[in-house]
């Protein structure tokens, strides 16, 4: 059996982010704020996006949050 379609999600990074303190490793670094996709896939080709979410994290440790569309710039 073909699964024609499916989701998929891409990533890109928006920003150089801002320095902060990272509160669980206590590093200071930019966290770069990265734009998260998710697609309804045809044939495995993203084909329409349904849901943009952006989160800033620690280059470091991954810890991170969620930020709004427009906090970040």
């Amino acid at each position: 059996m073909f699964i024609l379609f499916g989701t998929r999600q891409t990533t890109k990074q928006m920003t150089a982010g801002k320095e902060y303190l990272c509160p669980r490793c206590n590093n200071v670094r930019r966290w770069p704020v990265t734009r998260y996709t998710s697609w309804f896939s045809l044939f495995f080709i993203p084909v329409i996006p349904y849901r943009n979410k952006y989160y800033e994290m620690c280059p470091v440790c991954r810890a991170g949050r969620e930020v709004k569309e427009g906090q970040f710039g």
